[in-house]
């Protein structure tokens, strides 16, 4: 393919040091050009479960609000996990017992 052979071409050149080195700063400027791509990439990896809520917004690059909102008008739905109502229960009465400066 004429895509390898230009890359392998540019790294013996000497401007990158590998194929890895490449790559990266292909993949970083194409979100560079297209940053809705960014946002993309938040929403399908918050989707299949690989980041939480949070990391997604960090990678599309917005706040957690408008994250929050961007997912709401896409119908997808934001489903948090969370422990058994009795672990949570009884974390918060130790909470309760301990004292607390």
């Amino acid at each position: 393919m004429i895509v390898d052979q230009e890359l392998d071409a540019v790294i013996r050149a000497g401007m990158f040091r590998d194929r890895e080195h490449a790559f990266r700063e292909a993949v970083e400027t194409m979100f560079t050009v297209r940053p809705h791509l960014r946002t993309e990439a938040g929403i399908e990896m918050f989707r299949s479960g690989a980041v939480s809520l949070l990391r997604a917004a960090e990678i599309a690059g917005v706040d957690f609000e408008s994250f929050r909102r961007l997912l709401q008008d896409r119908g997808i739905p934001l489903e948090v996990e969370c422990d058994e109502r009795a672990h949570l229960d009884e974390a918060l009465a130790d909470f309760l017992r301990e004292p607390h400066a």
